[in-house]
């Protein structure tokens, strides 16, 4: 199993340098141009399958820029094809982008998923906002350990986002729901990587091992009495806002993995603030 978790830390090390690749010159760039350019560099990695598994949107790929009032960023699932990359909707000066591209190693089915928030605009409110978010996932990340369950999890985020932070969440809807929920909306930050800890055979063609990626996954929820493994991967994530719906929307997907006990944060945010000018989050 730990061959596994290099293989989720190298592929989130490729999927990083695909988005950097990716977001050079954004000024005056459609979301379907990045969206295009993404795609064309996650097939050069020789070892992704083209295609990304979070499908739809096209490709595993989102890309939204939004300007005041951030309507663009208020996405309750990115499956959602109204906010599907569109070739009307440019990156300024004053954008704030999300972007998110989840691509699949070929020989074992471990994901490589990455998603950030970017803003190098002028406005102090929004960079503090997305550094307090950014610090608060962080947080988060911090506190999982072996042997706790992600229910556990799910409410000590919960405090951290709303009462220490005084966010508020986004939804992360998904599209698996226990049984007797299928009309309830449900908050997730995130869930296992499928295969990572379990011996899970993932398949052989692409769209089996995407749909069983999709399927497989266990979600940090409210509920969930999933224990964490010595050794496993699994994201955290969440979309977070002010209070007052004023400021944008801000999303960050982290991976966190545990390697026969030992942990580690995969973020690879650096060098993306460094390229789209964030120096204020560095």
């Amino acid at each position: 199993m730990s061959d596994l978790i290099k293989i989720v830390e190298d592929s989130r090390d490729r999927a990083t340098q695909v988005a950097l690749d990716s977001i050079s010159d954004l000024i005056g760039s459609s979301e379907i141009e990045v969206r295009d350019r993404i795609l064309s560099k996650i097939a050069e990695q020789k070892i992704f399958f083209p295609l990304g598994w979070y499908d739809p949107p096209f490709g595993g790929v989102a890309v939204l820029f939004g300007n005041d009032p951030y309507d663009r960023l208020k996405f309750e699932t990115l499956r959602d094809p109204l906010f599907s990359p569109s070739e009307s909707d440019f990156y300024n000066k004053e954008s704030v982008g999300i972007v998110y591209l989840s691509p699949i190693e070929k020989e074992t089915g471990m994901i490589g998923d990455i998603g950030f928030t970017i803003y190098n605009g002028r406005d102090e409110k929004i960079k503090t906002h997305i550094r307090d978010c950014y610090n608060l996932l962080i947080e988060v990340a911090n506190f999982a350990e072996v042997g706790q369950s992600f229910g556990d999890l799910y409410t000590y985020a919960m405090d951290v986002f709303v009462n220490k932070g005084q966010k508020r969440i986004g939804w992360m809807s998904t599209n698996i729901w226990k049984a007797t929920n299928d009309d309830k909306r449900k908050i997730n930050f995130g869930h296992t990587i499928p295969g990572s800890f379990d011996n899970l055979n993932l398949g052989n063609s692409f769209d089996e091992i995407k749909e069983n990626i999709r399927t497989k996954r266990i979600f940090i929820e409210e509920i969930e009495t999933f224990k964490i493994p010595d050794t496993c991967a699994f994201t955290l994530e969440a979309r977070l806002t002010d209070r007052d719906h004023i400021l944008p929307n801000t999303f960050f997907h982290f991976v966190v993995v545990f390697n026969d006990g030992k942990k580690k944060i995969l973020a690879n945010f650096s060098e993306i603030f460094i390229k789209t000018g964030m120096d204020y989050m560095l």
